[in-house]
């Protein structure tokens, strides 16, 4: 397609194999800078077109390839540049930015209907928002699907993984510092204590993730004909 893809990896220098178990392990803030360096480094590349940039990420990297098309986010470590595109999957859309202004960035978003790790229903909330306030949105649904849709396998429980369906919605204020005012958390005390607090008044363990054939295979097939419209 003429596409060139860098795969970011926030683990493995950290000593990181993954935080599944443990969201405490790497923070938010961490996963967005190590993108923005990534986009950075890819304009300077000779072969990139710096303008025709797209992103897209899972579950985690889901919310990521959301809040890195963020105004405020994108201007001050975009080296003067946007995404054109995002393409989250599957992410968590319980964080909130109080103050939201879209880039000029083209965001489709694919969904689980059964996911019962980061609920579908919290991101069709979200996007009815972000219309609202300019953005360039959509999204589908993946009927009978379950987190992880993309993955070997076929889903499975798993009882040890930590979920924050219950938890609400929270808002990321104009200082950057993410709020859950219900159980009085915040960031400025640090990413570790806000999702420890977190875990002990609302988090729960247990969740159904693995591959869904016809999702996957309608997944991979729309990310390819999405970039290749959009960028």
């Amino acid at each position: 397609m003429g596409n060139a893809a860098l795969v970011a990896n926030s683990y493995s220098k950290r000593g990181l194999t993954s935080s599944t178990r443990d969201q405490s392990k790497l923070s938010k803030a961490n996963r967005v800078y190590d993108t923005f360096a990534g986009f950075r480094a890819l304009q300077q590349i000779p072969c990139v077109d710096a303008s025709r940039i797209g992103i897209t990420g899972y579950s985690f990297g889901g919310i990521v390839s959301v809040d890195v098309v963020e105004k405020v986010l994108a201007d001050k470590l975009g080296g003067g540049q946007v995404f054109k595109a995002s393409l989250p999957v599957y992410p968590s859309c319980q964080a909130q930015w109080e103050e939201t202004q879209p880039t000029n960035t083209k965001v489709h978003f694919l969904l689980a209907e059964l996911d019962d790790y980061t609920p579908a229903k919290y991101c069709t909330d979200k996007i009815a928002m972000l219309k609202s306030k300019g953005w360039d949105v959509s999204h589908t649904t993946y009927t009978g699907a379950h987190h992880g849709f993309n993955a070997d396998g076929s889903a499975r429980f798993f009882r040890d993984a930590w979920t924050f369906k219950n938890c609400g919605v929270s808002w990321v204020w104009k200082d950057g510092h993410e709020y859950a005012d219900t159980y009085q958390a915040n960031t400025k005390l640090g990413w570790d204590a806000y999702v420890r607090t977190l875990a002990r008044q609302c988090g729960a363990k247990g969740v159904t993730t693995g591959s869904n054939v016809k999702a996957r295979t309608e997944a991979l097939d729309y990310t390819l004909k999405f970039f290749s419209d959009t960028l």
